[in-house]
């Protein structure tokens, strides 16, 4: 169940989910995301509206479109509250829908998520010593 995931824009940190420290990282749906969900199918359409300022056209974002667990997960990335879910908190729900263990997709998803950060459709979320985890 690896979902499909876009390619990291040219130039575009590498960033792991893992913080350093013990906190885990969270992650949330961007806000300036323009999406266009199917009503007859589970499918999602994502172009993330960032500033294109001073970039080349070349770096223009392109639309994505998501599908099976990949779609999933972009539901429950946007069911996670403000202070975003961790990768582990998404891949259990998504486990849930498709009846497998977090712990068989868990790396999957957080890969998944580092990459939705890095095309700008999620953000990582600071790891503060108030957020629940």
């Amino acid at each position: 169940m690896t979902p499909t995931a876009p390619e990291r824009p040219h130039g575009e940190g590498q960033a792991g989910s893992t913080a350093r420290g013990s906190a885990p990282v969270r992650y949330r749906r961007a806000s300036e995301v323009a999406e266009v969900r199917s009503e007859t199918e589970d499918r999602h359409a994502l172009l993330p509206l960032f500033d294109m300022a001073g970039r080349p056209p070349s770096e223009a974002p392109q639309p994505l479109v998501l599908t099976g667990s990949a779609s999933a997960i972009w539901d429950a990335l946007g069911a996670a509250p403000g202070e975003g879910a961790t990768a582990t908190e998404i891949a259990c729900t998504t486990a849930a829908e498709f009846g497998v263990e977090p712990a068989e997709i868990e790396t999957d998803v957080e890969q998944f998520l580092d990459r939705l950060a890095d095309a700008g459709l999620a953000e990582r979320v600071p790891a503060s010593s108030d957020a629940v985890h």
